[in-house]
């Protein structure tokens, strides 16, 4: 909920979303480490700080929705000359 709630506060966005019961194959709790990537890969995360990770992510959604965009519109007009 909390990274939800970070979103819709920089989108300005409501969301819709339902709380509802956990299923019986639902973990109780999930974690994760960077730790096997930076000793095997010697990776290191960019960012740490949740904030820049989610304004980052919301930037590279609407790179590629504008991309998308793009790519649509020369679809089209391949269309348009084959017929």
């Amino acid at each position: 909920m909390e990274i939800l709630k970070k979103i819709e506060k920089m989108t300005l966005i409501k969301s819709i979303y339902e709380i509802i019961k956990r299923r019986k194959s639902d973990v109780d709790l999930l974690t994760s480490s960077v730790k096997k990537a930076k000793k095997i890969l010697n990776w290191r995360p960019i960012f740490s700080n949740i904030n820049s990770i989610l304004k980052d992510e919301l930037l590279w959604v609407k790179y590629l929705k504008k991309v998308n965009r793009i790519l649509l519109m020369k679809m089209k007009e391949k269309i348009k000359i084959l017929t």
